[in-house]
């Protein structure tokens, strides 16, 4: 029965969202975005052991990939989506290669000036980017003649894109390959002692973690339908490493939760003008502090202290026919 939380957690946010206004559902979206690069991130930095600073620079290309292939190329809106995510995995193994003997810090500032390569390239590369004036009025998804023009209709849209990547991130996760990352991890001299090909394994987490990244940034230029530099800085990684953290790194429910209280609290405490940074970052600094492993992990220990017995909770599997 736990299984199916997720699905029916979506299918309430697809029926009760709509109904709380167009700026709910536009926030709702960022979100979304959001939570796409997080999981991306999450295949690094939570079950491969690797550190990256980079999301926002796969996000961005993926968002201009997207948006050039349908403005010179004249493809569809889904075939551009879908070149947005092979070519950002090709610069996320482009990263990969020459980064793979480095760790910690020198790999967060290798990721940090590949990050601010991509951006200068944006800003500078003015016949194809448009540089500092980005692009606007970029043409919405379109698909079978219908355009996803209204604030709703983008939700859905995005909606279905987000369970589609969730559902494709949980099969990795829990594949043969998802428990290599996770020995590479824990143990990367044990791992390649036990034959697993690391270097190979390395880059594959890079590859998939943009591929996230660049479908994120197509359904971002689609939606938002204007793209610049400014958009994809180096503040916006950060961010999404902190959603990483402060949900629950290595687990998929923290990297989701994460995203969902970074995109939402910002705009709850907007009332309260830039006192709200004040206390915004208080509360962060209060949850590192006393939290660890995150929201999900401190959820799990509450669970074990307070909730069913090993035994009882055996019995409700028996019950729910899982296993």
């Amino acid at each position: 029965m736990r299984r199916w939380w997720p699905v029916g957690l979506l299918l309430a946010a697809g029926a009760v969202l709509p109904l709380t206004g167009d700026y709910n559902l536009h926030v709702s979206n960022l979100f979304m975005f959001y939570a796409i690069c997080v999981l991306g991130l999450n295949i690094l930095v939570g079950y491969t052991g690797q550190f990256s600073l980079a999301q926002a620079a796969f996000f961005g290309i993926g968002a201009y990939v997207a948006t050039l292939c349908v403005l010179d190329l004249h493809l569809p809106h889904g075939v551009a989506i879908v070149a947005a995510g092979l070519c950002t995995g090709a610069f996320g193994i482009l990263l990969g290669l020459p980064t793979l003997r480095l760790s910690g810090g020198y790999l967060a500032i290798a990721t940090v000036a590949f990050g601010e390569t991509i951006r200068l390239v944006m800003l500078n590369w003015v016949r194809v980017t448009r540089g500092s004036s980005g692009i606007r009025g970029i043409p919405a998804f379109r698909v079978f003649g219908y355009e996803f023009l209204t604030l709703k209709s983008q939700f859905y849209l995005t909606l279905f894109f987000f369970a589609l990547c969730v559902w494709i991130y949980t099969r990795m996760i829990h594949s043969h390959v998802g428990r290599v990352f996770t020995a590479i991890r824990e143990n990367e001299p044990a791992a390649r002692a036990m034959g697993i090909n690391t270097l190979y394994y390395k880059v594959l987490a890079f590859a998939s973690s943009s591929f996230l990244c660049g479908i994120a940034g197509g359904l971002y230029a689609f939606t938002i339908r204007f793209i610049s530099p400014d958009s994809f800085v180096a503040s916006e990684s950060i961010a999404m490493l902190s959603m990483v953290v402060i949900g629950g790194v290595g687990t998929i429910s923290g990297a989701i939760i994460g995203a969902l209280l970074l995109t939402f609290l910002p705009e709850w405490l907007r009332s309260m003008g830039d006192y709200r940074l004040l206390l915004f970052g208080s509360l962060l600094v209060v949850m590192m502090l006393f939290m660890p492993d995150g929201i999900v992990g401190l959820a799990n220990k509450v669970f074990e202290r307070f909730g069913p017995r090993p035994s009882a909770r055996a019995e409700e599997r028996e019950i729910d026919g899982t296993s």
